[in-house]
């Protein structure tokens, strides 16, 4: 019954049709809905679903016959008439400013939250009938809550978000976002005078941060941007008492940053004063201070200073301090409050004298403070393990030579053990299984400071000693993890160790691993595969285990895989990785061609 815009409309906001038709008495789940769906806040604040429903009033219920044939499959029943896509996103062009704002209200509520199947259907039929042609430029909408909530529905538009940044950026999204991010990101916010500045700026930046990270063209272009953008993002942080405001630009700042020596360079002489006071206030959040490690040390000289380094590393040690107990036992926790945190209702009004909606709502809010807890602390922790594997990648050799590798690879390995004996327990209570993803992201970061290790240690020639338990570990990962960037660190790790010194059993070892790994469906894993052999087997030391293991056979079909799928799939693909997997397939032909005439 929730397909089409009654999916959209009803589905986030609790909307409940039967009210409408004098039913009474559906028990206390129908109660709970007619009661508390009116006074539902949608994310991004603006009018309640009273006051949606009395904008949505003004919506053509009709369509022309062609169109409705058109759009059959989006239509359903609402408000006792038949609502269609293309009808409700009417309302963004609708001259009444309350009806655009409603609209506006109505698409960002819906896409807050988890995807789910059917808002990707939902996504996928808005799309189709012009969603972003029409909600765009609503982000210079004369009204100011308009340009809110349309920069709220953009920023929640996740699933697939990157065939969705292509699309907005396309459509040059980043014009009107850097003309919102100029009007009101200037010296001296004024929250009072300016009650919509601060929200109307999370929005953007969060907007932006999605799509720099989702797309390579939306940061060339915002790189360019950078001497309207990087003074407005110096303003924001000076602005007070605002975390959320803060920790938004400090994310954009860090996707502008990373591995873009161009920005960097250009920072404002003001920004380091800035992160430094924010870095040195223990008032601020983890998360901000960790955020603020990764915008510092992809600044100029940051990490060749040790009084630098010195600054950022208290931060660091207490976002990875590791309680093992605790964190298994904060996951058990959360997978227990997992599916009544479903049941978040927002901020909901209830009557007095209904004490049994009261007693369940407060359970339901204790819920969601439990899985959000665990999830926050997931990211602190996997943010800082990704900064401490960049840290170890780039920082002055003197400054590491008095580091115990070995001693740091165990104890991230046992991190790591941790984890998985964590996975294991909740995976076989058949719960948490929508976390997977969280999952991910700790697997990826584990396996980033592993590779930075190896790394380490081999190209300063510092002893480490991976041993054979710990060589499973990392195997494990690279077959099984949920992690594209898990797999991938994991082989780039495998890859580093063949470049040490080692004997042919040694090798045969790492042979079977990446043939193991070498069926990957993901072509940026098989890539990094691909590497790690050309690596080890340019020479002809190993050869006897290269013809051994087969390998020459498995490339070949690799060859023609790699380029059916590169095929198949280069829209859907981000650009970049698509010109990487074709220099890697240009590589591998050459390195078939040079092992058959030297096996000859």
């Amino acid at each position: 019954m929730f397909d089409g815009w009654a999916g959209l409309a009803n589905l986030k906001l609790r909307v409940d049709q039967s009210n409408n038709q004098g039913v009474s008495t559906m028990g206390k789940v129908k109660k709970r809905r007619n009661i508390s769906h009116k006074n539902v806040a949608p994310p991004t604040g603006g009018p309640s679903q009273a006051e949606i429903d009395d904008a949505m009033e003004g919506l053509d219920d009709e369509v022309d016959a062609n169109e409705a044939a058109d759009a059959a499959t989006t239509t359903v029943a609402a408000r006792g008439g038949k609502k269609q896509v293309p009808d409700f996103l009417s309302g963004l062009t609708n001259l009444q400013g309350s009806v655009r704002e409603a609209t506006c209200v109505a698409l960002a509520s819906f896409f807050a939250g988890e995807g789910t199947p059917d808002k990707l259907k939902m996504l996928d039929k808005l799309l189709n009938a012009g969603l972003l042609k029409k909600l765009l430029p609503r982000v210079v909408d004369p009204s100011t809550l308009v340009r809110l909530h349309a920069l709220g529905a953009l920023r929640y538009v996740k699933p697939p978000f990157l065939y969705v940044a292509k699309s907005m950026t396309s459509e040059d999204i980043l014009t009107p976002c850097i003309k919102i991010v100029v009007e009101y990101a200037v010296d001296n916010v004024d929250g009072k005078a300016s009650p919509h500045a601060v929200p109307i700026l999370e929005q953007v930046f969060a907007l932006l941060t999605n799509l720099c990270e989702s797309c390579s063209l939306a940061l060339v272009q915002a790189t360019h941007q950078r001497h309207a953008l990087l003074p407005a993002l110096l303003h924001s942080l000076h602005v007070a008492k605002q975390p959320a405001l803060h920790l938004e630009t400090m994310k954009l700042l860090l996707v502008l940053c990373d591995n873009n020596p161009d920005l960097s360079q250009s920072f404002p002489a003001e920004f380091p004063p800035a992160l430094l006071q924010i870095l040195q206030s223990p008032e601020h959040s983890t998360k901000l201070r960790l955020t603020t490690i990764g915008v510092a040390i992809n600044l100029p000289n940051v990490l060749e200073n040790a009084q630098s380094v010195g600054l950022l590393l208290p931060v660091l040690q207490s976002a990875v301090a590791y309680d093992s107990i605790g964190v298994v036992g904060q996951a058990q926790a959360a997978s227990e409050q997992w599916d009544l945190a479903q049941q978040d209702y927002g901020t909901v009004e209830f009557a007095d004298e209904d004490v049994e909606e009261r007693e369940h709502v407060e359970k339901v809010k204790k819920a969601v403070a439990v899985v959000r807890s665990w999830r926050e602390n997931v990211h602190i922790l996997t943010l800082g393990l990704e900064l401490l594997s960049n840290m170890l990648a780039n920082v002055e050799l003197d400054l590491t030579r008095g580091c115990d590798l070995n001693q740091v690879f165990q104890v991230v390995l046992a991190l790591y053990a941790d984890v998985q004996t964590k996975n294991e327990l909740a995976l076989s209570k058949d719960v948490f299984q929508p976390d997977r993803a969280d999952t991910g992201d700790v697997d990826a970061a584990v396996m980033a400071v592993l590779s930075a290790l190896v790394l380490r240690s081999v190209d300063d020639n510092l002893p480490l000693n991976v041993a054979p338990e710990h060589l499973g570990a990392v195997l494990a990962s690279a077959q099984a993890s949920p992690s594209v960037e898990a797999r991938t660190s994991a082989v780039r790790l495998l890859g580093t160790l063949g470049k040490k010194a080692h004997s042919l059993p040694e090798n045969k070892v790492l042979a079977v691993c990446l043939s193991a790994v070498l069926r990957d469906t993901d072509l940026a894993v098989v890539c990094e595969v691909l590497n790690a052999l050309f690596d080890i087997y340019a020479d002809e030391q190993y050869d006897s285990v290269f013809h051994e293991v087969k390998f020459l056979t498995s490339l070949e079909h690799v060859g023609a895989g790699m380029k059916s799928k590169i095929k198949s799939e280069a829209k859907s693909l981000d650009r970049e990785l698509v010109a990487h997997a074709k220099e890697t397939r240009l590589n591998l032909l050459r390195f078939i061609k040079y092992k058959k005439q030297h096996l000859k």
